[in-house]
């Protein structure tokens, strides 16, 4: 008994029978879509969807003049503070910079201490003996 099934024989056989007309069906959808292509006109389209937002500047930048005044009368009120007497002959007090001058003429035992400023503008500060303090 013989299989009734398609064979790879006969699959070989029917493609060499048709092989021309596979060949010039092929050949003529390719010739076809050249022509078509050069024909019709070059024509390309996109589309793109821009969002453009304005500029815009941070209010504190701004401001920022005010700001910076601001800071330097702070800055410059930190500086009294810190180079003030009282601080300055806690600060002696408390590091013993000058021993020689405790057991001296000043009964409180708080030192005189004068800021002076040089050309920069960089307070100096010098003891009652004229020496600059470290």
């Amino acid at each position: 008994m013989e299989e009734q099934g398609i064979r790879l024989d006969d699959l070989k056989a029917a493609l060499l029978r048709r092989g021309r007309l596979i060949a010039v069906v092929t050949l003529a959808c390719g010739l076809l879509g050249i022509f078509i292509a050069s024909v019709l006109p070059n024509k390309y389209q996109s589309f793109a969807t821009l969002l453009v937002e304005p500029q815009s500047i941070s209010k504190r930048l701004v401001d920022g003049g005010v700001e910076e005044e601001a800071l330097m009368n702070r800055l410059h009120l930190m500086t009294m503070q810190i180079l003030s007497r009282a601080r300055l002959s806690r600060i002696i007090d408390e590091l013993g910079l000058y021993p020689e001058a405790l057991g001296g003429d000043d009964a409180g035992g708080s030192h005189c201490a004068h800021a002076k400023s040089d050309s920069s503008g960089a307070g100096a500060v010098r003891t009652g003996n004229g020496r600059p303090a470290p």
